[in-house]
């Protein structure tokens, strides 16, 4: 099944949010985040005639986003400090959305900005920081004036905080 270029431009243009959020779950620092986006966006450019447009697009496309942080990695191993390819491997496996979530569904995304409303201005200035942003732990300690291991800890009690809230959600069919 063939895909015309300008509906793979579109889906590739709609995955920008999503690949690069995944992108910065795998890598610390938004310069080099932005970087390897450009690169997934060429590869998966490149392999355009090789997408099966009746398969879903996101888990396709994460695939290349996870191979260009690898080659990233592997260039950058030399001269930085970065994380071994297990711990790699399951940022990029419990990166990716549930089975069935789809992060463009509106009851998806409704669920999630209350989720993110019933957290504190602090923990929101956190998901900001790390998640929009691509802020590293060592850029939002500087900013916040707390130390990495503290924002560590408290960035990892929010993300929980919002899981245990979106999973409320999903058992209840609503936000509680």
């Amino acid at each position: 099944m063939s895909l015309e270029l300008k509906q793979f431009g579109g889906l590739l243009t709609g995955a920008q949010f999503e690949l690069y959020s995944f992108i910065c779950i795998l890598m610390e620092g938004e310069a080099d985040a932005a970087d390897v986006l450009q690169d997934t966006n060429l590869a998966l450019w490149n392999k355009a005639e090789q997408y099966d447009p009746a398969q879903p697009f996101m888990p396709w496309a994460r695939s290349f986003a996870y191979n260009q942080v690898r080659a990233f990695r592997l260039k950058q191993s030399r001269s930085r400090l970065v994380f071994d390819e297990d711990l790699l491997d399951w940022f990029a496996t419990h990166a990716q959305p549930a089975a069935g979530a789809d992060l463009r569904d509106s009851e998806t995304l409704g669920r999630l900005e209350e989720c993110l409303g019933k957290l504190g201005e602090m923990q929101r200035r956190l998901i900001r920081l790390k998640y929009t942003d691509c802020a590293s732990l060592k850029e939002i300690a500087a900013e916040l004036g707390h130390t990495v291991s503290s924002v560590g800890v408290m960035l990892h009690r929010t993300r929980q905080a919002l899981a245990d809230c979106m999973r409320r959600g999903v058992r209840t069919g609503g936000v509680s």
